[in-house]
């Protein structure tokens, strides 16, 4: 019976659409499905659009002058009644058999998503977009081929859509003339990540040179970094441009010369997170209380407060991530110093959006022509075989927070050479960053560099199985592989 299955509201809007709008109709009418209702909102169309729509008295259509695609598609939204929404541009058309594939898989899902083919103007079909699952990070990557999402092939509930309606009460932003349907994915993501899929053919979408994606290409991309820009900090509050974490695990004079070097910088939109890694309460009282004193010293800084989960450096690390109040991160340890420009150096690096990590120039510890050689990018079997250093690495919040932070924190020799590499994998740039001098504290690294030459191999080989394990087990990592594929490595390995 109709009543059994959810009713499909079809949300098409156009303008001058009417060699398409016949095609894209039909597509709806061959769906042999009972219930829906298709609403169409035409811009005051003055082509054979309105003849058209006339032509099919079970449509719901108004034609009148509009703001823009966005707010005909709010309008149409707003109207819909239906439990799925269908979002159908008017020279697009599905395949056949989608609604009852909807009818079943948003029961439990709240989107959907299947692959979608990209044809040229008279429909003749260029390629086959796989539209694979995505998590909000995979969608943030906008430089990576295919990050963004096909929107033909996006299906959703109309109880997804309220809740993720805007504050001013509209459901796309209608200062986004290209990609207000990103800023909805990623507004849908953050809380419901895109994981139903459905491997086949769901819809059809024209680029040609004079829709407006395909006529600008460039002003698409820019757009996408509008998105990028709004939604890379909605994990996190955002206090400042950059967090300098450093863990503390007792009071120690050490950290003078640190926050010395910070009072110092040309550039004060920072804060400074201690995180407490103290194994016992007395000791982490006094923890709590040097920062204290340090807050009471150092009225111009933000100097906040944080106790790790674990009495682990690492640990401490982690929870610094996950704790700051800023975009960007610096890593250090009680008695680093930093170069007076160090913060507004690391947020100009930060401006680049596809930049993760930013190894700056620790004297006679980062040799940057080892690790960037001239003309060949990044050298990442530098991370597998070099000697050790510690993280002090400048880095985008949002790549750290993606991987977790550093997995085996009892064994630093590994982590910090998993995090580099991983990072690479997942689609973030890792830059040389010289003008920013980062003078270490004198520390003894026997033990560290030890392991490194009696475990150097396992290592490298675990740290293989660790990016082919994201390999395996990501739906996204096929796409992510055609900017960084790992496929050689795991042949090397298996060989």
């Amino acid at each position: 019976m109709t009543t059994d299955l959810p009713k499909i509201s079809i949300v098409t809007v156009s303008f001058n659409q009417g060699e398409f709008i016949r095609q894209n109709i039909e597509s709806v009418l061959a769906q042999r499905y009972p219930n829906f209702e298709h609403i169409i909102v035409d811009g005051g169309s003055t082509d054979s659009t309105l003849e058209v729509l006339r032509s099919y008295p079970h449509l719901l259509w108004t034609s009148e002058p509009d703001r823009g695609q966005s707010d005909a598609l709010n309008k149409g939204f707003s109207r819909a009644t239906g439990d799925i929404v269908v979002w159908l541009n008017s020279d697009d058309w599905l395949a056949d058999g989608v609604f009852h594939d909807l009818a079943v898989n948003l029961r439990d899902y709240p989107i959907v998503l299947g692959q979608a083919a990209e044809t040229d103007r008279e429909g003749n079909i260029r390629q086959i977009v796989k539209n694979p699952a995505k998590s909000f990070y995979d969608l943030m990557r906008y430089w990576i081929p295919y990050a963004w999402v096909a929107q033909t092939s996006v299906f959703f509930k109309r109880s997804l859509l309220e809740e993720m309606k805007r504050p001013d009460g509209t459901y796309l932003d209608e200062d986004l003339y290209f990609t207000m349907d990103m800023d909805l994915w990623l507004r849908m993501a953050v809380k419901y990540p895109f994981v139903k899929h459905i491997d086949r053919v769901l819809s059809y979408y024209r680029i040609y040179d004079t829709n407006k994606t395909g006529a600008h290409p460039n002003a698409t991309q820019r757009e996408c970094c509008r998105n990028y820009r709004r939604h890379v900090n909605g994990t996190n509050p955002t206090e400042h441009r950059l967090s300098y974490i450093i863990p503390i695990k007792e009071p120690t004079e050490l950290l003078k010369p640190t926050i010395l070097s910070l009072t110092q910088q040309t550039f004060h939109d920072f804060d400074i997170l201690l995180v407490d890694y103290a194994s016992d309460k007395a000791t982490s009282k006094q923890v709590h209380n040097f920062h204290l004193d340090f807050v009471d010293a150092v009225p111009q800084l933000t100097i906040r407060y944080a106790k790790a989960e674990r009495p682990n450096e690492y640990a401490a690390l982690n929870t610094g991530i996950r704790k700051a109040a800023a975009p960007n991160v610096a890593l250090l340890q009680p008695g680093d110093t930093v170069s007076p420009t160090a913060t507004v150096e690391a947020v100009q690096i930060f401006t680049r959006d596809i930049v993760g990590i930013a190894l700056p120039s620790i004297p006679n510890v980062i040799d940057h022509a080892r690790f960037f050689p001239p003309n060949q990018g990044v050298n990442a079997g530098e991370f597998l075989s070099g000697s050790f250093f510690y993280p002090n690495i400048f880095a985008r919040r949002i790549a750290l927070e993606e991987l977790s932070g550093f997995r085996r924190v009892e064994e630093p020799a590994f982590s910090i050479r998993e995090l580099l590499t991983r990072v690479l994998f997942h689609g973030w740039s890792v830059q040389s960053a010289p003008q920013i001098i980062v003078s270490p504290v004198a520390r003894d690294y026997k033990d560290e560099n030890a392991s490194l030459e009696t475990d150097r191999e396992r290592i490298a080989l675990d740290i293989i199985r660790s990016v082919k394990g994201d390999f395996e087990s990501e739906p996204f990592a096929e796409t992510r592989a055609a900017v960084v594929d790992p496929r050689p490595l795991f042949r090397a390995l298996a060989g």
